[in-house]
Protein backbone atom coordinates (compact mmCIF):
# COMPACT_ATOMS: atom_id res chain seq x y z
CA UNK A 1 0.00 0.00 0.00
CA UNK A 2 1.39 3.42 -0.90
CA UNK A 3 1.43 6.31 1.52
CA UNK A 4 -1.42 7.88 -0.45
CA UNK A 5 -3.53 4.72 -0.31
CA UNK A 6 -2.82 4.33 3.39
CA UNK A 7 -4.02 7.86 4.08
CA UNK A 8 -7.27 7.15 2.26
CA UNK A 9 -8.01 4.28 4.63
CA UNK A 10 -7.66 6.45 7.72
CA UNK A 11 -10.40 8.55 9.34
CA UNK A 12 -10.65 11.94 7.65
CA UNK A 13 -11.96 13.93 10.60
CA UNK A 14 -11.92 13.96 14.37
CA UNK A 15 -9.14 11.44 14.97
CA UNK A 16 -5.71 12.08 16.43
CA UNK A 17 -4.17 9.81 13.81
CA UNK A 18 -5.59 11.74 10.85
CA UNK A 19 -2.95 12.74 8.31
CA UNK A 20 -3.35 15.67 5.95
CA UNK A 21 -1.07 15.38 2.92
CA UNK A 22 0.81 18.43 1.66
CA UNK A 23 2.18 16.58 -1.36
CA UNK A 24 4.26 13.62 -2.46
CA UNK A 25 7.69 13.24 -0.94
CA UNK A 26 6.70 14.76 2.41
CA UNK A 27 6.95 12.70 5.59
CA UNK A 28 3.54 12.79 7.23
CA UNK A 29 3.96 10.17 9.96
CA UNK A 30 7.21 10.05 11.91
CA UNK A 31 7.67 7.60 14.76
CA UNK A 32 10.15 9.10 17.25
CA UNK A 33 12.57 7.26 19.51
CA UNK A 34 15.32 4.75 18.82
CA UNK A 35 15.35 1.05 18.04
CA UNK A 36 16.82 -0.89 20.94
CA UNK A 37 19.16 -3.87 20.80
CA UNK A 38 16.49 -6.47 21.48
CA UNK A 39 14.22 -5.06 18.79
CA UNK A 40 17.09 -5.18 16.29
CA UNK A 41 17.88 -8.74 17.27
CA UNK A 42 14.23 -9.70 16.80
CA UNK A 43 14.21 -7.90 13.45
CA UNK A 44 17.17 -9.90 12.20
CA UNK A 45 15.54 -13.17 13.23
CA UNK A 46 12.21 -12.25 11.63
CA UNK A 47 13.91 -11.11 8.43
CA UNK A 48 15.85 -14.37 8.23
CA UNK A 49 12.55 -16.27 8.38
CA UNK A 50 10.61 -13.94 6.08
CA UNK A 51 9.27 -14.82 2.64
CA UNK A 52 10.19 -12.66 -0.33
CA UNK A 53 8.49 -9.26 -0.24
CA UNK A 54 9.06 -8.51 -3.94
CA UNK A 55 9.53 -10.74 -6.97
CA UNK A 56 11.09 -8.66 -9.72
CA UNK A 57 12.63 -9.29 -13.12
CA UNK A 58 15.58 -7.79 -14.94
CA UNK A 59 13.28 -5.97 -17.34
CA UNK A 60 11.31 -4.23 -14.57
CA UNK A 61 13.61 -1.21 -15.03
CA UNK A 62 14.14 -1.13 -18.81
CA UNK A 63 17.08 1.16 -19.48
CA UNK A 64 15.82 1.60 -23.03
CA UNK A 65 13.07 3.74 -21.54
CA UNK A 66 15.31 6.10 -19.62
CA UNK A 67 18.32 6.48 -17.34
CA UNK A 68 18.68 4.77 -13.96
CA UNK A 69 17.74 8.06 -12.34
CA UNK A 70 14.59 8.38 -14.44
CA UNK A 71 13.52 4.78 -13.89
CA UNK A 72 14.15 4.89 -10.14
CA UNK A 73 12.23 8.14 -9.79
CA UNK A 74 9.35 6.60 -11.72
CA UNK A 75 9.22 3.75 -9.17
CA UNK A 76 9.36 6.22 -6.27
CA UNK A 77 6.69 8.48 -7.77
CA UNK A 78 4.39 5.52 -8.36
CA UNK A 79 4.77 4.75 -4.64
CA UNK A 80 3.56 8.27 -3.86
CA UNK A 81 6.93 9.72 -2.85
CA UNK A 82 6.68 8.22 0.64
CA UNK A 83 6.39 4.69 2.00
CA UNK A 84 5.28 3.82 5.52
CA UNK A 85 7.31 1.55 7.80
CA UNK A 86 5.59 0.37 10.97
CA UNK A 87 8.69 0.92 13.13
CA UNK A 88 9.91 4.27 11.79
CA UNK A 89 6.99 5.94 10.04
CA UNK A 90 6.92 7.52 6.58
CA UNK A 91 10.12 7.36 4.53
CA UNK A 92 10.77 10.02 1.89
CA UNK A 93 11.72 8.72 -1.57
CA UNK A 94 13.09 11.45 -3.80
CA UNK A 95 15.75 12.46 -6.32
CA UNK A 96 18.25 13.32 -3.60
CA UNK A 97 18.13 9.74 -2.35
CA UNK A 98 18.50 8.27 -5.82
CA UNK A 99 21.56 10.45 -6.48
CA UNK A 100 23.26 9.34 -3.27
CA UNK A 101 22.44 5.71 -4.03
CA UNK A 102 23.85 5.86 -7.56
CA UNK A 103 27.00 7.51 -6.21
CA UNK A 104 27.66 4.42 -4.08
CA UNK A 105 28.04 2.20 -7.15
CA UNK A 106 25.66 0.19 -9.31
CA UNK A 107 25.50 -3.26 -10.86
CA UNK A 108 22.72 -4.93 -12.86
CA UNK A 109 21.02 -6.56 -9.86
CA UNK A 110 21.28 -3.52 -7.63
CA UNK A 111 19.90 -1.36 -10.42
CA UNK A 112 16.82 -3.49 -10.99
CA UNK A 113 16.36 -3.78 -7.21
CA UNK A 114 15.28 -0.12 -7.19
CA UNK A 115 11.91 -1.62 -8.12
CA UNK A 116 11.83 -3.45 -4.77
CA UNK A 117 12.84 -0.53 -2.52
CA UNK A 118 9.26 0.55 -1.61
CA UNK A 119 8.29 -3.05 -0.76
CA UNK A 120 11.41 -3.56 1.36
CA UNK A 121 10.72 -0.38 3.32
CA UNK A 122 7.06 -1.22 3.83
CA UNK A 123 7.38 -4.92 4.66
CA UNK A 124 10.92 -5.22 6.00
CA UNK A 125 12.25 -5.02 9.53
CA UNK A 126 14.75 -2.67 11.13
CA UNK A 127 17.92 -4.75 11.61
CA UNK A 128 20.35 -1.97 12.52
CA UNK A 129 19.93 1.44 14.17
CA UNK A 130 22.62 3.93 15.12
CA UNK A 131 21.79 7.02 17.13
CA UNK A 132 23.73 10.16 16.15
CA UNK A 133 25.97 8.25 13.73
CA UNK A 134 29.58 9.26 14.44
CA UNK A 135 28.32 12.50 16.02
CA UNK A 136 27.13 13.77 12.63
CA UNK A 137 23.71 14.88 13.82
CA UNK A 138 21.63 12.15 12.21
CA UNK A 139 20.55 8.63 13.07
CA UNK A 140 20.82 5.75 10.62
CA UNK A 141 18.48 2.80 10.23
CA UNK A 142 18.73 -0.24 7.99
CA UNK A 143 15.53 -1.99 6.89
CA UNK A 144 16.00 -5.44 5.36
CA UNK A 145 13.85 -8.04 3.61
CA UNK A 146 14.33 -10.91 1.17
CA UNK A 147 13.48 -10.40 -2.51
CA UNK A 148 13.87 -12.41 -5.70
CA UNK A 149 15.38 -11.23 -8.98
CA UNK A 150 14.64 -13.45 -11.97
CA UNK A 151 13.71 -16.21 -9.53
CA UNK A 152 16.98 -16.06 -7.58
CA UNK A 153 16.92 -15.26 -3.85
CA UNK A 154 18.54 -12.06 -2.61
CA UNK A 155 18.63 -10.20 0.69
CA UNK A 156 17.98 -6.48 0.27
CA UNK A 157 18.80 -3.67 2.65
CA UNK A 158 17.70 -0.03 2.59
CA UNK A 159 19.57 2.61 4.59
CA UNK A 160 17.71 5.62 5.92
CA UNK A 161 19.07 8.84 7.33
CA UNK A 162 16.88 10.06 10.16
CA UNK A 163 16.91 13.70 11.32
CA UNK A 164 14.63 16.69 11.86
CA UNK A 165 11.68 14.32 12.37
CA UNK A 166 12.09 12.87 8.89
CA UNK A 167 13.23 9.54 7.44
CA UNK A 168 15.01 9.85 4.11
CA UNK A 169 16.00 7.05 1.75
CA UNK A 170 19.77 7.16 1.30
CA UNK A 171 21.10 3.96 -0.29
CA UNK A 172 20.13 0.34 -0.95
CA UNK A 173 22.10 -2.85 -1.45
CA UNK A 174 21.45 -6.48 -2.35
CA UNK A 175 23.45 -9.63 -1.78
CA UNK A 176 22.64 -12.96 -3.33
CA UNK A 177 21.79 -15.73 -0.90
CA UNK A 178 23.33 -18.27 -3.25
CA UNK A 179 26.83 -16.84 -3.10
CA UNK A 180 26.45 -14.62 -0.04
CA UNK A 181 28.27 -11.84 -1.85
CA UNK A 182 27.36 -8.32 -2.86
CA UNK A 183 26.47 -7.70 -6.48
CA UNK A 184 28.04 -4.57 -7.86
CA UNK A 185 29.50 -3.39 -11.11
CA UNK A 186 33.18 -4.36 -11.23
CA UNK A 187 33.97 -0.92 -12.56
CA UNK A 188 33.12 0.59 -9.20
CA UNK A 189 35.76 0.27 -6.53
CA UNK A 190 33.69 1.22 -3.51
CA UNK A 191 30.74 -0.72 -2.19
CA UNK A 192 27.64 0.44 -0.40
CA UNK A 193 28.37 0.91 3.28
CA UNK A 194 32.05 1.52 2.48
CA UNK A 195 31.53 5.09 1.42
CA UNK A 196 33.77 6.98 3.77
CA UNK A 197 31.78 6.03 6.86
CA UNK A 198 28.68 8.12 6.18
CA UNK A 199 26.46 5.10 6.97
CA UNK A 200 27.02 1.62 8.47
CA UNK A 201 28.23 -1.24 6.27
CA UNK A 202 25.10 -2.58 4.59
CA UNK A 203 26.74 -5.68 3.19
CA UNK A 204 27.96 -6.77 6.62
CA UNK A 205 24.49 -6.41 8.07
CA UNK A 206 22.87 -8.39 5.25
CA UNK A 207 25.52 -11.09 5.54
CA UNK A 208 24.72 -11.37 9.25
CA UNK A 209 21.06 -11.98 8.44
CA UNK A 210 22.03 -14.78 6.05
CA UNK A 211 24.29 -16.25 8.74
CA UNK A 212 21.31 -16.34 11.08
CA UNK A 213 19.17 -17.88 8.36
CA UNK A 214 21.74 -20.59 7.61
CA UNK A 215 22.62 -21.35 11.23
CA UNK A 216 19.07 -21.03 12.63
CA UNK A 217 20.48 -19.26 15.68
CA UNK A 218 21.13 -15.71 16.80
CA UNK A 219 23.48 -16.82 19.55
CA UNK A 220 26.34 -18.36 17.58
CA UNK A 221 26.88 -15.79 14.85
CA UNK A 222 30.29 -14.13 14.56
CA UNK A 223 29.95 -11.99 11.42
CA UNK A 224 32.91 -10.60 9.54
CA UNK A 225 32.97 -6.95 8.60
CA UNK A 226 34.07 -5.54 5.29
CA UNK A 227 34.85 -2.22 6.95
CA UNK A 228 35.77 -0.73 10.31
CA UNK A 229 34.84 -1.80 13.82
CA UNK A 230 31.28 -1.43 14.99
CA UNK A 231 28.65 -3.42 16.82
CA UNK A 232 28.04 -5.59 13.75
CA UNK A 233 31.49 -7.09 14.26
CA UNK A 234 30.49 -8.60 17.60
CA UNK A 235 28.63 -11.82 18.27
CA UNK A 236 25.06 -11.76 19.44
CA UNK A 237 26.13 -13.57 22.58
CA UNK A 238 28.45 -10.69 23.47
CA UNK A 239 25.87 -8.05 22.62
CA UNK A 240 23.13 -9.70 24.62
CA UNK A 241 25.48 -10.29 27.55
CA UNK A 242 26.19 -6.55 27.66
CA UNK A 243 22.59 -5.44 27.32
CA UNK A 244 21.01 -3.67 30.29
CA UNK A 245 17.31 -2.98 30.54
CA UNK A 246 16.61 0.76 30.51
CA UNK A 247 20.31 1.62 30.60
CA UNK A 248 22.37 3.02 27.73
CA UNK A 249 24.68 0.52 26.11
CA UNK A 250 28.00 2.00 25.10
CA UNK A 251 30.22 0.16 22.68
CA UNK A 252 33.46 0.93 20.91
CA UNK A 253 32.93 2.22 17.40
CA UNK A 254 35.92 3.31 15.32
CA UNK A 255 37.82 4.19 18.46
CA UNK A 256 34.94 6.15 19.91
CA UNK A 257 31.72 5.35 21.67
CA UNK A 258 28.50 4.48 19.91
CA UNK A 259 25.22 4.50 21.76
CA UNK A 260 22.14 2.31 21.56
CA UNK A 261 19.14 2.75 23.79
CA UNK A 262 15.88 0.92 24.08
CA UNK A 263 12.99 2.76 22.44
CA UNK A 264 11.55 5.28 24.84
Amino acid sequence: MTAGERRLTMPQLGDENTVFADGAGTAQDYIPGVIGLEEMRRGIRETAEMNSVADIRSDDLPMSQGTVMEQALKVFNEAGGTVYNSQLGDVILNKRGVKSDIAHGLGPEKTVAFAAVPSVIQNGKVVDFRENWKDRGYDTAVIAAPITIDGEAYMAGVVLKRSNSMNRFYVHEVITEKRNTAVLDRGHSKMSGESGGDVPSVNSILARILDVKNNRSTEDIMPKLTGGQNSIGRSFSELVANQRDGVELHHAENGGCGRQRDRR
